[in-house]
């Protein structure tokens, strides 16, 4: 009797268990990562209520820890992964073992606990290497990771070996998106150390090898590389590949647009303003023509960029107002003063005071100040920097002297006084 009913028991909270993990799912799938999160405790209060921590416990932490880190909560993420290792049934699955410390290890690396970080990772190495063999991808992987952490470590050379090895095996797996992953790697450790000719080396042989959905991501680097090495004219020619082979790609749109705003910006660079000019409003209509899945692709401060830089193409084009339109457009699209935003603050200083329209600049610089609330002395040097454009100095210091009872503008008005 008493066996029948404990039997029973399981059965109600293994269906109970099993309801909750798969409404979880669901949620996960749709995106909804709080409400999954929500379930997730659910099935662990199930799990402690019954005294049952064996039925699939340690997964269902593990699940809820991958949400918890795709929440950006990464103490909950920590603990997670932590708990789930210790409830693995014993029963020598040590594959589930090394997937908890490998991600363990992630999040570590992000808190910046580099020492633990790297003692979970070794320990994944270890873990594939003894199961699943030196030539697997999976220890391959391990590889990669501990290269990256090295990288941040400041080990260059470790960083370099262990890509180089990961490397290898990855080519014999034939993985080409990991293959690329681990020659952009590679690339980027010369690219830091300015030797541009093995940077580009690997980064061609990434164009070579990359999968389709992304070949434009490796062109645009490769591109990038030739612009740092200075030879606008290699990277422009790129650009004009990459975009007419894109529809052949099945790249997003997302992409296109990313290599078609690099190319404007390049060619406004090399002197051809009027094509750059139109090269960013074809930007700037298929920015807007964008679905909502595309955007996400897009970086936040994207169109931004795009305005600033038509701003600044407008004011070479000799065409003040549309300069100011579209830099105070790039402004707004910016939601924090100080960084990218005193660079706009700073054009506009200059072009109203090149235009003779100091009340303009004292009031963007009035509107810079009052929204500033941390350490505001690099805005202030930048911003006097800008200011030392007026040719009409005694104009510029009457406007600002009608306001300086404001006490954020006193250390500017001091510096020019001075």
């Amino acid at each position: 009797m008493l066996k029948n009913w404990i039997k029973g028991r399981v059965l109600i909270l293994m269906s109970k268990l099993s309801h909750l993990r798969k409404r979880m799912h669901e949620e996960y799938q749709n995106g909804n990562l709080q409400a999954a999160a929500t379930l997730g405790d659910a099935m662990l209060c199930e799990h402690w209520i019954n005294d049952a921590p064996t039925l699939g416990f340690s997964d269902d932490l593990y699940n809820l820890a991958i949400i918890h880190d795709e929440m950006d909560q990464p103490e909950s993420a920590v603990a997670l992964y932590s708990e789930s290792a210790r409830y693995i049934p014993d029963n020598g699955d040590f594959l589930a073992l090394a997937k908890r410390s490998n991600n363990l290890a992630g999040v570590l690396a992000r808190l910046g606990a580099m020492e633990p970080a790297q003692h979970f990772f070794t320990q994944t190495k270890h873990i594939y290497s003894r199961y699943l063999g030196q030539d697997h991808p999976m220890y391959a992987d391990s590889l990669y990771n501990l290269a990256n952490l090295a990288l941040i470590s400041g080990k260059r050379k470790d960083a370099q070996a262990g890509h180089k090895e990961a490397l290898k095996i990855r080519k014999k797996s034939g993985n080409k998106d990991d293959i690329m992953h681990s020659l952009h790697s590679l690339a980027a450790i010369y690219e830091e150390e300015g030797d541009y000719e093995k940077a580009v080396s690997y980064a061609k042989t990434a164009v070579e090898s990359a999968p389709p959905p992304d070949y434009a991501t490796a062109c645009n680097y490769l591109a990038e590389l030739y612009e740092l090495d200075d030879k606008q004219e290699e990277a422009l020619k790129l650009y004009n590949e990459v975009l007419e082979a894109m529809p052949q790609t099945g790249c997003k749109r997302s992409d296109y647009l990313t290599i078609l705003s690099r190319k404007a910006y390049l060619t406004g660079k090399t002197g051809n303003t009027k094509e750059a000019l139109k090269l960013h409003e074809e930007a700037c209509i298929m920015y807007n023509s964008l679905e909502p899945t595309d955007l996400l692709e897009i970086d936040d401060l994207y169109f931004a960029n795009c305005m600033r830089n038509m701003a600044i193409l407008h004011e070479k084009l000799g065409d003040p107002n549309q300069a100011e339109d579209f830099m105070l457009k790039s402004l707004n699209a910016r939601k924090d003063i100080g960084g990218e935003s005193t660079k706009d603050i700073c054009f506009l200083i200059g072009l109203y005071l090149k235009n003779d329209t100091y009340d303009k600049a004292v009031d963007i610089l009035i509107y810079a100040l009052m929204q500033t609330s941390e350490d505001e002395s690099q805005m202030i040097d930048s911003l006097t920097k800008a200011l030392a454009k007026a040719e009409n100095t005694h104009k510029l210091l009457e406007s600002m002297g009608a306001i300086n009872s404001i006490e954020k503008l006193r250390p500017i008005f001091e510096k020019w006084q001075g």
